[in-house]
């Protein structure tokens, strides 16, 4: 449900002192499609890419953000500037009986023309978040940031479950789609932003030499000069110089690609990154908890290291990183800490600026091995979860083609990436205790008819939380066969045999041949394959953690069942397909056919890890 909130109107003069800064974390790049197919509200405006960019502002003092100002630079004539500006929403959720504002973030499309493009295919776009100055305590914004109320669930009787409304299609809703973000290029004035919007807009945009835009820019970046003077000053000379905090113009700066909105021509390879688990660790270990991140970006700036999106499955963050040891009593503040200080540490916001970024949870977006059965533990348990749930929606799904609407979980989507169909699957909001489901019937549905759309010959990758396959040997017999007496783990597939067999069903009836499952969560690495009646139904892949420290909670891949029988099913997993440590899965889909031989695809998947040093 939308809240849409009455907005006092602002005086030009105050207007004229606006000011800029860097968002508090990110910006991150999202769903990147063509921006003239046929899911676009404004068809009249020319070929270019749609790109989602998602930041969380810094609110911390009385100036609440006015919009984001997404600013780029024509090819020509260079001094030429672009802006788009969207506008701020509020996640928020009913916490003891109280409507909450859990967080302020910012989460809408630009449209790139395809002529404002350089020689290289790139935009380098410039974020910042549009502040006024308070005054007399109080601040001109108060009341102005209005967008989202994520309705909370509601228990259903008695029973341990959730109802929700009514079923949709992954990724789609009854109310009024997105607009296009506002910005200098709108030809029909979809969106022509609040009142202050309008004042910002008309202040910058006539400008014949733009001279306001960067005049506010280049006053920021003498702050940031003057602070980072003082914080690199010798006194005091006790602090570590590498545990200090230094900001510049640089971390407003992402880099769009033209190519992440072309389909793959013949010849042409799709290149994915894929991880999960990034443990933040404590302090000490801070730089450690950024190596696998840095080793992405490094390998994106290399001529030949082109990536065209970044994978996250799961455990983006640890609610319980810190088993509770000086753990904040507000929820709030714990679940909104652990998102801010992923989007905001230093090299993972880099490469969230250098890559679009796609993400599906798993249980440390809760607590650890969550079900929903954990929910019905009173009022704490409750203002967890919720809380929990309205944070992974802001900074989770609104970057994916959810968008920023309202959306009741599970939160199933799917897009193509460069013409490759990726279907990614929530397997953690619905899921029970065994002998429960793993998944709500209606998403193994909706992958059905998902998979019935497709060209069976075309390549299909089915991303998850919880691991399809390879299983564990604990829990198989001496012949190999799975017995569900010995298997008491319902965090991965393997713990739920009906369902996982319908999801192989589905694959071997409707997948060509040609799926491969993306999946993380076991904290090392490993590739499978899956056979019925000695025919290749699927390809799987657990991908590595980007930080996984502790070995003592790590599954070690000598525990991984080399040869699983599954009810017709063979899954095999060989010693030389496995890898311990943490890093990333290099996943590429090489088209090597012509235009009509939508078979001829080659799938390769490379584990790149590292054993992580002992202290």
């Amino acid at each position: 449900m939308s809240a849409v909130i009455q907005r006092k109107p602002i005086a030009g003069a105050m207007m004229q002192g606006f000011r800029l800064r860097l968002p508090a974390a990110g910006p991150l790049i999202g769903w990147c499609r063509p921006g003239d197919s046929e899911d676009e509200t404004a068809a009249t405006q020319e070929p270019g890419v749609r790109a989602r960019i998602f930041a969380q502002p810094d609110d911390s003092g009385t100036d609440e953000p006015l919009c984001l100002l997404i600013a780029y630079q024509r090819p020509a004539p260079a001094s030429s500037w672009v802006f788009h500006y969207l506008e701020p929403l509020a996640t928020q959720a009913q916490l003891g009986g109280e409507t909450t504002r859990l967080i302020t973030f910012f989460a809408d499309d630009i449209h790139v023309p395809l002529t404002h493009f350089d020689a290289d295919g790139t935009v380098a776009l410039e974020v910042y978040s549009v502040h006024l100055p308070a005054r007399n305590g109080e601040s001109p914004l108060a009341g102005l940031t209005g967008g989202l109320l994520l309705d909370s669930p509601q228990y259903a009787g008695e029973q341990d479950t959730l109802r929700f409304g009514p079923a949709t299609e992954p990724g789609t809703s009854s109310e009024a789609p997105n607009w296009p973000a506002a910005s200098s290029l709108d030809t029909e004035d979809k969106k022509p932003g609040s009142a202050a919007v309008r004042e910002l807009r008309a202040l910058l945009e006539p400008d014949p030499g733009q001279t306001v835009f960067q005049d506010k820019r280049d006053e920021l970046g003498r702050e940031l000069d003057r602070a980072r003077t003082l914080l690199y000053a010798p006194a005091p000379p006790t602090r570590s110089f590498q545990m200090r905090q230094s900001r510049s113009l640089g971390d407003a700066r992402a880099q769009l690609k033209r190519r992440w909105a072309e389909p793959l021509a013949p010849g042409a390879t799709l290149t994915l990154l894929a991880t999960t688990c990034r443990y933040p660790g404590f302090g000490i270990e801070h730089l450690r908890s950024e190596k696998a991140a840095a080793q992405m970006l490094e390998q994106l700036q290399q001529p030949q290291g082109a990536a065209d999106a970044l994978l996250m499955l799961g455990d983006q963050i640890y609610a319980d990183a810190t088993g509770g040891l000086f753990d904040t009593s507000s929820p709030i503040e714990k679940y909104c800490g652990r998102y801010q200080a992923l989007f905001a540490s230093p090299r993972f916001r880099r490469l969230a600026t250098s890559v679009p970024v796609y993400m599906t949870p798993d249980d440390h977006e809760f607590v650890n091995n969550w079900c929903q059965e954990d929910m019905f533990q009173g009022p704490a348990g409750d203002a967890q979860y919720r809380t929990a749930l309205g944070l992974l929606h802001a900074c989770q799904m609104a970057h994916s083609p959810y968008g920023a609407r309202a959306v009741a979980p599970p939160f199933d989507y799917h897009m193509r990436i460069r013409g490759v169909a990726v279907y990614m699957m929530d397997t953690i909001t619905m899921r029970h205790v065994p002998p429960g489901n793993i998944v709500e019937p209606a998403q193994l549905a909706s992958l059905e008819k998902w998979l019935a759309g497709l060209d069976p010959g075309e390549p299909k990758l089915i991303c998850t939380g919880a691991v399809t396959a390879p299983g564990y040997t604990r829990s198989l017999d001496a012949q190999g066969e799975l017995d569900p007496a010995r298997c008491g783990d319902y965090a991965s597939w393997q713990g739920y045999a009906v369902q996982r067999r319908q999801l192989f069903d589905l694959i071997r009836l409707r997948g060509g041949g040609n799926v491969l499952l993306v999946s993380g969560d076991y904290h090392c690495a490993a590739q499978a394959t899956i056979h019925y009646a000695g025919k290749l139904v699927a390809q799987a892949v657990v991908v590595p953690p980007l930080y996984a420290p502790m070995r003592y909670v790590n599954d070690p891949v000598h525990t991984l069942a080399e040869l699983e029988r599954f009810e017709g099913y063979e899954i095999e997993c060989l010693p030389a397909n496995r890898a311990s440590g943490s890093g990333r899965a290099e996943i590429r889909l090489t088209r090597t056919g012509g235009e009509e031989a939508a078979a001829a695809w080659r799938i390769d998947t490379q584990l790149i890890t590292e054993l992580v040093a002992d202290p």
